[in-house]
């Protein structure tokens, strides 16, 4: 916290969100369908979650913790879809270089939904796509050339029109 998620490290935050969302899942399983000791010599799968107040409090709030994670993980997969910075979507009209184009015909940096994954959730040195060149510094910097803008043809179904953000 108190750190800004940019290109060096936007890699490590998404898959620590998606390593968190599938750990707060298990233990959220292992919580409320853990298997009960033995009484009796009959195992009892979830039938003991009502009975202990303090692992009902501790599902409730995994619970919380993992709704938070899903939102936060599902919105940075549609900024890596986009090939967005979390600084782009929310301070569109400020910055200089974005300022007079419009925000729904997508980011001057898109380039294809595989290209734009690639570049999002893979590290430098991993090249999952010989095609997908994209060009770095000295210091393993991508170089991010401005073109027409773009949404990935996935997104611009109508499924995804509900999530237009003004309304129409």
């Amino acid at each position: 916290v108190g750190s800004c998620v940019a290109e060096g490290n936007r890699l490590y935050f998404y898959w620590f969100l998606a390593a968190q969302c599938l750990e707060l899942c298990i233990f959220f399983y292992e919580g409320a369908f853990g298997e009960e000791p033995a009484q009796n010599g009959r195992h009892h799968h979830g039938a003991w979650v009502s009975q202990s107040p303090m692992l009902m409090l501790g599902l409730v709030l995994i619970g919380l913790l993992l709704s938070f994670v899903v939102c936060l993980l599902s919105f940075h997969t549609y900024l890596a879809t986009t090939n967005l910075t979390t600084w782009e979507y929310q301070s569109w009209d400020t910055i200089s270089y974005l300022r007079g184009m419009p925000q729904e015909k997508g980011s001057p940096f898109s380039v294809s939904l595989r290209e734009n994954l690639a570049a999002y959730c893979c590290p430098p040195w991993f090249q999952a796509w010989p095609q997908t060149i994209l060009a770095r510094t000295e210091d393993d910097w991508a170089i991010w050339e401005m073109r027409d803008q773009h949404v990935p043809k996935l997104l611009e179904h109508q499924c995804c029109q509900c999530c237009d953000m003004e309304g129409g």
